[in-house]
């Protein structure tokens, strides 16, 4: 994996680097152990482990990060923000522990073998191995460092010398800079007008607390005006970064279970310390989580509380304070009482004298945990006022499907309405320690293990996935008289179900999905009659079905999807009345459908797609009067349709694609009136469509692709009136279009690609005025284009690529005014560009390259303002550019790659400013560049590779400050390059090879 070769790679290359200038026994523990746990991955682990490896990948880099800190020459300044940091290091010290012993140890990888209590245990055992490991350590490093900084403190003689640079984050009692202080990056927060008295009661609360995940003051100052502290500079607040990757990385939601788990324990970690020196927060909400950023892609971060301390000097800075609408949706209960019971105007200055019950940070914590999972602030779909009396009526919000269920009782937990009633943040640290390694085994979406003090009774889910050790568990399943839904998915060495399965009698849903080894199925199933739907999908050495199943008159979903060896299915079937979705897709060995599945009146959707041996449908099948959707497609030996299919009055959506031994449809297919979707592609054996499809007037979308065989389409598709997207690529034997298609008045989407042998359009496609995509490419033959295709006012998207024939375009086309994309490319005949080309003010794409026969471009071009994006690379006979281009100040990307008779560049390019990519490569004529090429400022891809008779740049190119990547290499005459190169302080790419 690439991932792991970088691991590696800045792992050992950290052993060359300078030593630790501090924190050195701290540094040298964590580095070894990366290294020894990097040493002993087995290679299959990193293929079945991928979750896992995200995770100690981003410990890697915060472990690498915190080591290259220590490593700093300016040591005295880093020193008082990595000072105290055990809590931090033997954080990761166990998240490598756990990475390591599930990577390595197959035995730690099963805890179904141990109760709760034993699991907690054993993991608090690692946890606490760990911490005093690094207490020692620690303890060193500090006897160590307290040495040198006697020594150092005279270079600390300038910390009230601060230069301000910008504006973080300005709120109703403080402002955040970012200021350089001690030549470090920080955050400066100033209250103005605050209290000095509260300020300093402020300072002294957080002074005394060290803590990885606490937010610490590294100075402070104040005056009368205005107070300020100093704190680490952090990347954002956790607000900031779940809205960050849902709207701009476009997650549906914020962070996978495994990084929800690891950010909540670094929360619930720093509280862990606030509260053993009896301080609550009182505040605690994502806004006052700040994060250091480890891994965006993944959402891994370095969390720190904040704010725990101040609350006092945020109330001197304001003349009045109420009670706070944005942090009421975290208040416990008892605390919006406490509120509640000031003065009238809920002024807050009777309630600071009052004592903050430690629990009620528990339940702000619960809420944190919701917005992290959901990424939406607690009950977001209600006023303030309507969610503070939910909260006072004890209702907290409903928690997401794929929050796994050992922490949704971890979080419900935290909620409950009497305090007295929720954990403590130091058994929410083991829990969630405990729910990390589930999580990390694939075992989190159990909701109990086994344990003699757990009434089974109870539990109504029972949920386990890829786990070996089930043995154990299902003898128990008897005890399980109130399990409504039983998921067992993936679980590899499950090869059978025990008789006493049909004790559940109250089971709804069974889901057995990916249960590879599973051959049979019990009889009992049959005595499971509340079951309304199973899931075999993946059982792929299931070789029968109890004919016992035919009992389940409830069962409304049944799924047999990639169940390969299951070659018949019972007669029995057909007693499922109420069923009304059936999946047996890629079912590869079924022979023959049983003609009982005719019974099966209330079924809405069949998928037989795939049953490779399947050769025929029963007739029967015509009796499924509620069906909607029947996918057949890939069924390879199918060789012909029953006619009873025309009886499917509620059919909408039929599949046959790939149906490859198919010749012929049955003309009772258009009885199918309510039919919207067709899809007959790759049905290669397929000669002609019956003339009866022209009576789907319902369809909206008829596939027709890659069809080898088909010569021409039956003049009654022009009925088909509420035609929307018309698909016929790859029908190589095509040779001409039906006039009649002129009636789909409705058709927004012709795709015609690749229809080898058509050489003409009819003029009547001028008529359908709703077309916004026509799709040409590959049309070897088609010689010209008909004038009526300008009618056609709402194309916006018009492919011509690769019509070799193709010689002249209509002048006509100046009248598609809403194009914004058109694609030329590849049109080797093309000789020349209508002039009327310039009134297409839309376009935004135009890609013309490989004309090879193309020798000049019109100067009307120049008039396409919405341009951004133009392609000419490879057209050889191009001598010159129109002075006219300079006009296109919209355009972003320009090719002129391979132009190789181009002798020279026109000044006035260099009015495109909002140009990010030029690519000159391989313009083997060209001499010089011209100066103006220094007005692209926005330039960030410059490429010259290949410009055999360049001999010098133009020394403007120093302005290009936002230029990335330049390449010069292969074949040029450039003898030298100019001082102004310097400049490029942008540039991370410069490749200069074979110069």
């Amino acid at each position: 994996m690439k991932s792991m070769e970088k691991v590696k790679e800045s792992t050992f290359q950290r052993e060359a680097t300078n030593l630790p200038k501090f924190n050195k026994e701290e540094c040298e523990y964590l580095a070894c152990k990366l290294k020894l746990t990097i040493e002993n991955i087995p290679e299959e682990a990193l293929a079945s482990c991928v979750g896992n490896f995200k995770l100690f990948a981003a410990k890697a880099k915060e472990i690498e990060s915190f080591i290259q800190d220590c490593c700093n020459d300016a040591w005295i300044e880093v020193a008082i923000i990595l000072t105290k940091v055990q809590e931090r290091v033997s954080s990761l010290g166990f998240n490598l522990e756990l990475c390591r012993l599930i990577f390595v140890d197959y035995e730690f990888r099963e805890p179904l073998s141990k109760t709760w209590t034993e699991l907690v245990e054993k993991i608090e055992e690692i946890n606490s191995i760990e911490t005093r490991i690094v207490q020692e350590k620690a303890f060193q490093d500090e006897e160590v460092l307290l040495k040198k900084v006697d020594l150092e403190l005279k270079s600390l003689n300038e910390l009230e010398k601060v230069k301000q640079r910008n504006q973080i984050r300005k709120g109703a009692s403080a402002t955040v800079f970012k200021v350089n202080w001690l030549e470090m990056e920080v955050a400066k927060k100033v209250f103005y007008g605050s209290n000095n008295k509260h300020f300093e009661q402020g300072v002294s609360i957080i002074l005394g607390v060290f803590h990885a995940n606490i937010m610490s003051i590294l100075h402070y100052t104040s005056s009368k005006h205005q107070c300020s502290i100093f704190m680490e500079l952090m990347d954002g607040d956790l607000t900031s970064l779940i809205w960050h990757r849902l709207e701009t990385l476009h997650l549906n939601i914020p962070f996978s279970n495994i990084v929800v788990v690891d950010i909540i324990l670094q929360i619930a970690e720093g509280m862990v310390c606030l509260h053993s020196k009896d301080i609550v927060h009182r505040d605690l909400k994502p806004d006052n989580v700040l994060v250091k950023i480890t891994n965006m892609e993944t959402g891994h971060v370095h969390a720190k509380l904040a704010d725990f301390g101040m609350s006092k000097i945020k109330k001197s800075s304001c003349s009045t304070q109420t009670l706070n609408i944005g942090t009421t949706r975290y208040m416990a209960p008892e605390v919006i009482k406490i509120y509640e019971k000031g003065s009238e105007n809920h002024m807050l200055t009777s309630a600071n004298k009052r004592k903050y019950p430690p629990k009620s940070d528990v339940y702000s914590f619960g809420m944190v945990c919701y917005q992290i999972l959901t990424g939406k602030i607690p009950f977001f779909d209600l006023s303030n006022s309507e969610a503070k009396k939910k909260i006072k009526s004890g209702e907290c919000p409903s928690l997401p499907h794929h929050c796994p269920p050992i922490l949704k009782n971890l979080i419900e937990d935290c909620w409950k309405f009497n305090p007295k009633d929720r954990p403590t943040f130091i058994e929410i640290c083991k829990d969630l320690r405990c729910i990390k390694y589930l999580l990390m085994t694939s075992c989190s979406s159990l909701i109990i293990l086994p344990n003699k003090s757990i009434n089974f009774l109870s539990y109504t889910t029972l949920r386990i996935s890829e786990s070996s050790s089930l043995i154990s568990l299902l003898n128990k399943l008897d005890n399980y008289s109130s399990l409504t839904s039983c998921e067992i998915v993936k679980c590899s060495k499950l090869t059978s179900l025990p008789n006493e399965l049909y004790n559940l009698t109250s089971l709804i849903s069974l889901n057995l999905s990916e249960c590879w080894e599973l051959t049979s199925l019990p009889n009992e199933l049959g005595n499971l009659t509340s079951l309304t739907s199973i899931n075999l999908s993946g059982c792929l050495n299931l070789t029968s079905l109890p004919d016992e199943l035919g009992n389940l008159s409830s069962l409304t979903s049944l799924n047999l999807s990639e169940c390969w060896k299951l070659t018949l299915l019972p007669n029995e079937l057909g007693y499922l009345t109420s069923l009304t979705s059936l999946d047996l897709s890629g079912c590869s060995w079924l022979i023959l459908l049983p003609n009982e599945l005719g019974y099966l009146t209330s079924l809405t959707t069949l998928d037989v797609s795939k049953c490779q041996s399947l050769v025929s449908l029963p007739n029967e099948l015509g009796n499924l009067t509620s069906l909607n959707s029947l996918n057949l497609s890939a069924c390879l030996n199918l060789t012909s349709l029953p006619n009873e299919l025309g009886n499917l009055s509620s059919l909408t959506s039929l599949k046959l694609s790939e149906c490859e031994k198919l010749r012929l449809l049955p003309n009772e297919l258009g009885y199918l009136t309510s039919l919207t979707s067709l899809n007959l592609s790759a049905c290669s054996n397929l000669t002609s469509l019956p003339n009866e499809l022209g009576k789907l007037t319902s369809l909206t979308a008829l596939d027709v692709n890659k069809y080898e065989s088909l010569a021409s389409l039956p003049n009654e598709l022009g009925n088909l009136t509420s035609l929307i997207f018309l698909n016929l690529y790859e029908c190589w034997e095509l040779t001409s279009l039906p006039n009649e298609l002129c009636n789909l008045l409705s058709l927004i989407s012709l795709n015609l690609s690749e229809c080898w042998k058509l050489t003409s359009l009819p003029n009547e496609l001028g008529n359908l005025t709703s077309l916004t995509s026509i799709n040409l490419s590959g049309c070897l033959n088609l010689t010209s284009l008909p004038d009526e295709l300008g009618n056609l006012s709402s194309l916006t998207s018009l492919n011509l690529s690769e019509c070799w024939k193709l010689t002249l375009l209509p002048n006509e086309l100046g009248y598609l005014t809403s194009l914004t994309l058109l694609d030329l490319s590849r049109c080797s005949c093309l000789i020349l560009l209508p002039n009327e080309m310039g009134y297409l003010t839309s376009l935004t794409t135009l890609d013309v390259n490989e004309c090879l026969n193309l020798t000049s471009l019109p100067n009307e071009l120049g008039n396409l303002s919405s341009l951004t994006s133009l392609n000419l690379s490879e057209c050889e006979k191009l001598r010159l550019l129109p002075n006219e281009l300079g006009y296109l100040t919209s355009m972003t990307s320009l090719n002129l790659s391979a132009c190789s008779n181009l002798t020279s560049l026109p000044n006035e390019l260099g009015k495109l400013t909002s140009l990010t990519a030029l690519d000159v490569s391989k313009c083997e004529s060209l001499a010089s560049l011209p100066n103006e090429l220094g007005n692209f400022t926005s330039l960030t891809y410059l490429n010259l590779d290949g410009c055999l008779n360049l001999k010098s740049l133009p020394n403007e190119l120093d302005n290009l400050t936002s230029l990335t990547f330049l390449k010069l290499c292969e074949g040029s005459r450039l003898t030298s390059l100019p001082n102004e190169l310097d400049n490029l302080t942008s540039l991370t790419s410069l490749n200069l090879s074979e110069c």
